[in-house]
């Protein structure tokens, strides 16, 4: 599989994502859940999302590492429980809520999760 990188970007530009990128990490159906549980803007933690991709913990975060080297996912403590970590949509994920659920407008391709 490729290594998916973060898009390519300055301060005063969006990043541009690439077609290789996208594919790659939207390609198993575990990450598309994740992107689409987090698609609300609200952090979550891997345990939750473990519920959301049917895998196991171990697995789940596996999936997240991926989505956050690849520029999807942000991670943060938790800051009722710093043991914890919470995952959110990285701010340069394009993603808007419409009548029939989620975007993700990349540019070269529209996502709809």
């Amino acid at each position: 599989m490729p290594d998916p990188t973060p898009p390519a970007s300055s301060p005063n530009q969006p990043p541009r994502w690439t077609e290789d990128a996208i594919f790659t990490v939207m390609s198993n159906h575990a990450r598309r859940r994740i992107i689409k549980a987090l698609a609300n803007a609200v952090g979550r933690s891997a345990s939750d999302l473990m519920g959301t991709t049917g895998k196991k913990l171990d697995a789940t975060i596996k999936d997240c590492g991926l989505l956050v080297k690849a520029g999807f996912l942000q991670m943060a403590s938790d800051p009722v429980d710093g043991r914890r970590m919470l995952y959110t949509l990285a701010p340069t994920v394009p993603v808007t809520q419409t009548s029939s659920g989620w975007e993700l407008d990349f540019g070269c391709c529209v996502l709809r999760v």
